[in-house]
């Protein structure tokens, strides 16, 4: 990603996406792109868009997105996407911490979502942040940050 200009992200021969570093980041054309690209991984999980916002599957809701039709999509969140939040406040998760990976300079903290735990999680930290195993963690979401995918096809949805 560091040297080229463009890319060419192949999967079993199909090139699935050609573009730039950066618009492959920022826009993956698919699941498949979306997973390769960063590390951790993207983390992709199951969502309903409805009239009120886009509804987890641990009951959570997030900001609706505009233009988007109602029903079944998959979520996709990079972990550096997800910051430390307030709880109660909208466009917030909660998380409860499995794992803490210290690296240095980052902790990658690996969570299942919402109190009880549903869906596994992975978000980004400075190094210092150590959230203990076993408590529950607020998780700011930008929504301008979000990845859709239409959960058939699992091909991006929107821009």
């Amino acid at each position: 990603m560091t040297l080229a200009d463009r890319l060419i992200v192949m999967n079993k021969g199909v090139a699935e996406q050609i573009a730039t570093p950066m618009e492959i980041y920022d826009a993956p054309a698919n699941i498949f792109v979306a997973g390769f690209i960063g590390s951790p991984a993207m983390n992709f999980l199951p969502a309903t868009i409805e009239a009120d916002g886009l509804r987890l599957a641990d009951g959570s809701t997030l900001p609706r997105p505009s233009g988007v039709a109602d029903g079944a999509v998959i979520l996709g969140i990079r972990p550096e996407h997800l910051t430390r939040g307030r709880s109660g406040t909208p466009g917030t998760l909660t998380a409860r911490v499995q794992a803490v990976e210290t690296l240095g300079a980052d902790t990658f903290v690996h969570a299942k979502l919402g109190e009880t735990g549903s869906d596994d999680i992975v978000f980004r930290v400075p190094g210092h942040d150590r959230p203990a195993e076993g408590t529950v963690v607020a998780l700011a979401v930008d929504p301008d940050r979000l990845h859709l995918f239409d959960s058939t096809t699992q091909r991006r949805i929107g821009g």
